[in-house]
């Protein structure tokens, strides 16, 4: 065998820097996003900041950065300096090596901000660099995970499920990408599969994006399973946890209590990705469109909720989306259908 130190330095070469130093923080920070939860890219813009600082030409390392900076606001982290920061990093890391993957779909990432101003054509773009990501790598788990993401909020559940399922081929613990088919699955009622996929997750360590399975296991009788979710989920805003354990297990939840509740999740500060899911479980579907900045989870496919399914604000939230104005460029998903030119239906 090699000298260790040889075979660090030959390795570092090959994901371009000479830097052993600044390559050793890459890989931390890689790790970090793969596993991501706030406070691993917390830890792994650090790293990767400290990265670019040792060989401003490791493309990787900006590529990484940016992934890692565009992603962080949707987990409660930074402010849109931080996103606009991220996306300046992946053109930098484009600068250094346009045949970089993962840049690529970070690009499309960011611009699902930009979809509710400028409609349809966000989408386009980015489908277009989620493809055109998996096309310089077939092996990149991340631009499948969200690609599936688009394809889910879309409605075209099939291809989002494949994507994930793809993710998972490629890397095993890619635990995301579990709990995003478990719950599609859910979405699709297949809640037996879904709730297996959930407990495989939790048994390897994976405690984050699992708010769609808190109905659900309220529902199946586990009152502590769910309040677990919500304990994991709002602990930054806890005042938030016992009304909404209340409304997911007490009969007696009133309209007044409900009123309460609303009135702190006005107040909450800490949790803004997770506010649309505390108003679907409050009932509150007038309020999801204007606390949604992303749309994801796509809570317009639950369907635990027959009121939710009915109810208008569903149809505008879509609408907000711009996904009929996508769907009548390339195809309604199974579940919806045009009704005339101008309106559409969804199960």
């Amino acid at each position: 065998m090699g000298n260790p130190a040889d075979v660090a330095a030959s390795m570092a070469r090959k994901a371009d820097t000479a830097s052993e130093a600044a390559y050793d923080l890459y890989l931390r920070g890689r790790s970090l996003f793969i596993d991501r939860s706030k406070q691993n890219l917390i830890a792994a813009a650090g790293h990767l900041k400290a990265a670019v600082a040792k060989d401003p030409k490791f493309a990787r390392a900006w590529e990484m950065l940016g992934a890692v900076l565009v992603t962080g606001e949707s987990w409660n982290i930074g402010d849109e300096s931080d996103t606009q920061a991220g996306a300046n990093a992946v053109d930098t890391a484009l600068r250094l090596d346009p045949n970089l993957s993962l840049a690529y779909a970070v690009r499309g990432e960011f611009q699902l901000d930009s979809i509710p101003s400028r409609g349809e054509m966000g989408w386009e773009d980015a489908s277009e660099n989620y493809s055109r990501a998996i096309e310089h790598d077939g092996t990149n788990a991340t631009a499948y995970s969200w690609r599936g993401s688009a394809y889910a909020a879309l409605g075209y559940l099939d291809r989002a499920i494949q994507d994930y399922q793809r993710c998972l081929d490629i890397d095993p613990a890619y635990e995301l990408c579990r709990r995003k088919v478990a719950a599609l699955y859910l979405y699709v009622g297949r809640t037996d599969e879904a709730l297996r996929l959930y407990q495989l997750g939790l048994e390897n360590g994976y405690t984050v994006n699992d708010i769609p399975f808190a109905p659900t296991l309220a529902a199946h009788g586990d009152r502590f399973g769910a309040l677990s979710i919500l304990a994991g989920t709002y602990h930054d805003d806890p005042q938030l946890i016992p009304p909404l354990f209340r409304v997911l297990t007490d009969p007696t939840f009133s309209e007044h209590d409900r009123r309460d509740a609303l009135v702190l999740v006005n107040r909450a500060r800490n949790s803004h990705t997770w506010i649309p899911g505390a108003l679907w479980m409050l009932k509150a579907y007038d309020k999801i469109i204007a606390a949604t900045k992303y749309p994801e989870p796509p809570f317009w496919w639950a369907r635990e909720d027959p009121a939710w399914l009915k109810s208008q604000s569903r149809k505008q939230a879509m609408q907000h989306w711009h996904l009929p104005d996508y769907w009548r460029k390339r195809g309604f998903p199974p579940q919806c259908r045009p009704i005339g030119e101008a309106d559409f239906e969804c199960r």
